[in-house]
C-alpha cells in the first residue's frame, strides 16, 4: 500500500512539474517572439514572470531582461555635433545612431539648410559674403521628446 501511494505522488510531481517546464516554456517563446518583434516592454514582462516562476538561469532569463532594458533605453548619437567650414558654401553630412525616430527641430537658418535621408543628415551651408564669422545650430531630437543633440555650425567670414 506505502508503495502504491508513494508511486502515485511520484507521478503526481512529475505530471506538475512538467505542467511547470510547459508554463515556462510557453512564457520563454512567447517572450522571445514579443522581443523580435520589438515589443521590449511585454517581453520583458514575461521574461521577468519566467526568472522569478521558473529560475533565474531558466532560458538565460536574466540575459533577456538586459536585453529588454537596453533596447527600452532611448539612444540618440551623432558622428559629429561641431562643424566648421569656410566662407564658400558648400555641402556636409552627419550620421545618426538611434533606437527611436528622430526629427530636425530649430532648422530655419539664412546660413544653411538641412534634410534627412535614412540615418543620415546632410547640411547645406551658404557662402558667408561678410568678413565676419557666423555661426546657427539645429537639433536632431527623438520623436518622443527623450533625447536631443545640438550640432553647431561655425563658418569662417570672407577674406579681403
Amino acid at each position: 500500500m506505502i508503495k502504491k501511494i508513494f508511486f502515485v505522488l511520484i507521478i503526481l510531481c512529475t505530471v506538475s512539474l512538467c505542467v511547470f517546464a510547459d508554463d515556462c516554456s510557453d512564457a520563454l517563446s512567447e517572450a522571445k517572439s514579443l522581443y523580435n518583434s520589438g515589443n521590449y516592454a511585454k517581453a520583458k514582462s514575461l521574461f521577468e514572470y519566467v526568472k522569478s516562476e521558473c529560475g533565474s538561469s531558466y532560458g538565460d532569463a536574466t540575459n533577456w531582461i538586459a536585453k529588454c532594458n537596453d533596447a527600452l533605453t532611448p539612444k540618440l548619437s551623432l558622428s559629429r555635433t561641431s562643424i566648421s567650414v569656410g566662407a564658400s558654401s558648400g555641402s556636409t553630412s552627419i550620421t545618426v545612431t538611434s533606437n527611436r525616430t528622430w526629427e530636425l527641430r530649430n532648422i530655419s537658418s539664412n546660413m544653411f539648410s538641412v534634410s534627412k535621408s535614412g540615418n543620415s543628415i546632410t547640411i547645406q551651408y551658404y557662402s558667408n559674403s561678410s568678413t565676419s564669422s557666423r555661426n546657427d545650430y539645429f537639433d536632431v531630437a527623438t520623436t518622443d521628446g527623450t533625447k536631443s543633440v545640438r550640432v553647431n555650425i561655425y563658418q569662417s567670414g570672407k577674406t579681403t
